[in-house]
């Protein structure tokens, strides 16, 4: 390659925004990442029961019938965190199985350099990968 030229390569960076994922968990993915991971099934199940089946009342002169969460992860649960690792470690399984079988194709950042198809952080994830 001649000085001065490049090849143009089209890379993408896509940002998800995982700030508000406690709010979307689905309890069958919960359950279904906890056994992949190898929980006893029993375990599992007691583990949901924690966090799956919690009420709010809410009381306007008379109590009315407890308000029960659909899905989500109440954020000062002691079980949020881990079940929301246990999440984010389902969702990178699969980023690492679509690298593995050449679907997604990561980037170089600089030359003799790994090849990057993710970076995590607390409430962002970066996937790095090219355009065809």
């Amino acid at each position: 390659m001649k000085v001065g030229k490049r090849k143009h390569i089209n890379n993408v960076v896509f940002k998800l925004d995982i700030n508000k994922a406690y709010d979307h968990i689905d309890w069958v993915y919960v359950k279904r990442v906890m056994l992949k991971l190898g929980f006893a099934p029993k375990l599992a199940r007691w583990i949901l029961m924690c966090v799956e089946y919690v009420g709010y009342s809410v009381v306007n002169n008379n109590l009315v019938d407890p308000v029960i969460l659909g899905r989500g992860l109440r954020q000062n649960d002691p079980f949020s965190s881990y079940l929301f690792i246990m999440c984010e470690e389902g969702l990178l399984a699969l980023i690492h199985g679509v690298t593995r079988r050449g679907v997604l194709h990561g980037i170089y950042i600089c030359n003799d350099a790994l090849v990057i198809s993710h970076m995590l952080s607390t409430y962002d994830w970066f996937l790095f990968f090219r355009a065809t």
